[in-house]
C-alpha cells in the first residue's frame, strides 16, 4: 500500500509541511499528487469538467486531485491505497494502522482515519470491529452523510474504480461520501475510531467564502501580525475539536453493514 498526498506546491508552507511530516512518519512509498484548480493544465487528461459548473477553483483542484490518486490506486494493482490532504497530522504508529484496517477493508469500501461533523452523527456501536493492538474499532455511520471529509482515507482499489467512474464529470465534490454510497460507486463506508489522525491549524485552501467578504478582510488583517496568526489558528484548533467530538455512538444497526 502507497500514500497519495494531495498538495500543490504553490501553497509552499502546506506542501513542505505534508511531505517532510508523511516521510517522518510512514515508510511506505510516497506519491504527490499536485493538481491546482487555478491551473487547467495540470487538471488530469482523463477528467472533463462539464459537472463542475457550481464549484470555486479549491473544490475543483481538490476533486480532481482525489481522482488522480484514485486512478493511480487502480494503476498500482495494490489492494488499497491511502489519501491524505495537505493538513493532517498522522499519528506515530501509522504504517501498523494501516496494515491493521487493509486486512479488515472490502476492495470496494472506505475507511476513514479523521471525521468532523457540524453537528451530532450517529454511528452504531452493535456493528463496531475492534482491531486487537491498536486501540483503534470499525464503526459504520448511521447513514453515508455522517461522513463529512475526505482528509485521511484508506481507498480500496474497487471503491478508487468505482468513484472514477461515477464522478469523471466532476459533478461531486470530493468528500461527498452520500453520492459515491447513493450511486453504488463505494460499497461501504466505516470510521476508525477514535479517530487517529487529527489536523494542523492552517487556513482553508478551498474558499468557502468569498474574498471580499467581511469575514475574510477581518482574518487577513488579523494574519498580518503574529498574535493574530496565533490567535486565528487556536481558534480553528478548537473548533476542530469541538466538531470532532460529534461522533456518538448508539444501539442502533447501520443500514450501510447489512449491504455488505
Amino acid at each position: 500500500m502507497d500514500i497519495y498526498v494531495v498538495s500543490i506546491p504553490r501553497f509552499r508552507e502546506r506542501f513542505n509541511y505534508i511531505h517532510a511530516h508523511v516521510k517522518a512518519r510512514s515508510r511506505r512509498t510516497v506519491h504527490a499528487i499536485c493538481v491546482d484548480g487555478a491551473d487547467p493544465d495540470t487538471l488530469p487528461d482523463f477528467l472533463s469538467t462539464s459537472g463542475a459548473s457550481g464549484f470555486n477553483q479549491g473544490q475543483l483542484g481538490c476533486a480532481a486531485a482525489h481522482l488522480l490518486a484514485y486512478d493511480r490506486i487502480v494503476a498500482s494493482g495494490d489492494k488499497a491505497g491511502f489519501v491524505v490532504e495537505d493538513d493532517v497530522s498522522l499519528p506515530p504508529g501509522i504504517d501498523e494502522i494501516l496494515d491493521k484496517l487493509q486486512s479488515e477493508m472490502a476492495a470496494d469500501e472506505v475507511i476513514s482515519l479523521y471525521n468532523r461533523t457540524i453537528k451530532r452523527e450517529k454511528f452504531s456501536r452493535i456493528d463496531a470491529l475492534q482491531l486487537a493492538g491498536i486501540g483503534i474499532s470499525l464503526i459504520y455511520p448511521l447513514q453515508a452523510a455522517s461522513m463529512r471529509t475526505s482528509a485521511a482515507c484508506l481507498v480500496g482499489r474497487e471503491a478508487a474504480r468505482g468513484i472514477l467512474v461515477c464522478n469523471r464529470n466532476l459533478q461531486y465534490v470530493a468528500d461527498d461520501w452520500a453520492a459515491f454510497y447513493r450511486t453504488g460507486a463505494v460499497r461501504s463506508i466505516r470510521l476508525a475510531h477514535p479517530i487517529p489522525c487529527r489536523m494542523k491549524s492552517f487556513q482553508s485552501t478551498i474558499g468557502y467564502r468569498r474574498d471580499d467578504s467581511l469575514p475574510v478582510k477581518v482574518r487577513n488583517l488579523l494574519l498580518r501580525n503574529p498574535l493574530g496568526k496565533a490567535l486565528i489558528a487556536l481558534r480553528r484548533q478548537l473548533i476542530f475539536r469541538i466538531k470532532e467530538r460529534n461522533i456518538v455512538l448508539v444501539e442502533e444497526r447501520s443500514a450501510i453493514s447489512s449491504r455488505r
